[in-house]
């Protein structure tokens, strides 16, 4: 008789979501990351969410497997510096016809939380600075609802929206900074309740390389 686990591998969706988190996993890896990427929980959440739910997960991890397959894996294991970091998301942006309207990324700094948002607000690229650090494993962060990881108050949760919604609807074309207080966060699904200091830095607009738009 099939365990409850080989019967949610039966789904092939999931056994296509694991693949590609044995494959970021292993990139990690050559980056001194040790990530858990999903357990047998996060497996069948994921199982259970609408077919176009799961489609859109695989799809969103698997143009960021393509980005990190692109990075230079050296037979030793070798730490993501500062440059790296750049490398990792000039790659991502090319992969999603993005441009920037800046060369120089010398603000980026190493142990720097990046990311990339869409119009929906929702995450298309991050870098690996919050999966090392979290204590969830990296399909849970993707089959929850943010406010149900993390607790923090509702005014920064708003004050977040609200900046990205004036990069994303204003005349802003350029690098500013993201105007929301230093806060707590805490991992409220963890049993050990773990809590970070957040502190953001800049917002930028990225424009699509073919029509000039946001």
């Amino acid at each position: 008789m099939k365990t409850a686990n080989e019967r949610i591998l039966g789904n092939d969706f999931a056994i296509i979501i694991c693949k590609i988190l044995r494959s970021i996993k292993a990139i990690a890896a050559q980056k001194n990351i040790d990530l858990e990427v999903y357990n047998d929980h996060s497996i069948k959440l994921f199982s259970g969410l609408p077919l176009e739910v799961q489609k859109a997960i695989i799809e969103n991890f698997s143009s960021w497997e393509m980005v990190l397959a692109q990075l230079p894996l050296k037979k030793e294991k070798t730490e993501m510096d500062a440059a790296s970091e750049v490398k990792m998301l000039q790659k991502a942006m090319r992969l999603y016809g993005l441009k920037s309207p800046e060369d120089n990324w010398d603000f980026l700094e190493k142990g720097d939380i990046i990311e990339i948002y869409n119009l929906a607000d929702q995450q298309i690229y991050r870098n690996f600075e919050l999966l090392k650090i979290c204590p969830y494993d990296t399909l849970t962060l993707v089959t929850h609802e943010w406010s149900v990881l993390f607790d923090r108050a509702q005014s920064v949760t708003d004050n977040i929206f609200s900046e990205l919604r004036r990069l994303a609807n204003s005349d802003i074309k350029e690098r500013v900074p993201f105007e929301v207080p230093v806060h707590v966060m805490k991992c409220s699904m963890s049993p050990l309740n773990e809590t970070f200091e957040i502190t953001f830095k800049w917002g930028m607009p990225l424009f699509c390389e073919r029509t000039g738009e946001k």
